[in-house]
């Protein structure tokens, strides 16, 4: 008797969401205890010249010209830019015209924070897609630094927020 391998019962695209399901809710799952034992730890990214407060068992990892700092499935990005930085939230917000800003503050050292949702076109026919985002302007002696986080419907905003929120210069 011959078997039928399962792939030819599902089709392609559902295993590929319940491989893609699996991995994260395992990430999640083995990082999940060890987050809740660590204490906070100042990290610096010496590439962008700035520190933050995070979770100690979070690491850091270079991504092109940005650096992540991430633990399992959640990160924060870091990156750093030529030019002036905006000087108050109602000139960040600006360049993210097309974004509905939610809340926005100036933080201590001039930073500036941001939580918007961002609306990218589908399909014709299909709903926009409205995704979270997190942004932390913080001014450097020379450009800028950014913290961005690209939120998901199981993220808790706190947490990543508080993170980007402590970016101080080194």
């Amino acid at each position: 008797m011959m078997r039928t391998p399962i792939s030819t019962h599902i089709p392609r695209s559902h295993l590929l969401l319940m491989a893609l399901t699996l991995s994260v809710t395992a990430s999640a799952c083995g990082k999940k205890n060890k987050a809740d034992n660590k204490g906070p730890k100042e990290h610096q990214v010496k590439a962008v010249g700035v520190k933050v407060t995070a979770p100690s068992d979070w690491e850091m990892q270079k991504r092109g010209s940005r650096w992540l700092l991430k633990s399992g499935v959640l990160g924060v990005f870091f990156s750093r830019h030529p030019g002036t930085a905006p000087k108050t939230p109602k000139e960040a917000a600006a360049s993210l015209s097309s974004s509905k800003i939610v809340e926005q503050e100036t933080l201590a050292g001039g930073a500036i924070y941001l939580f918007y949702k961002m609306t990218f076109p589908t399909r014709k026919g299909s709903k926009p897609m409205v995704l979270d985002f997190i942004r932390v302007i913080l001014p450097l002696d020379k450009g800028y630094a950014l913290c961005t986080v690209q939120l998901t419907s199981a993220d808790q905003k706190a947490p990543l927020a508080k993170i980007c929120k402590s970016m101080k210069k080194i």
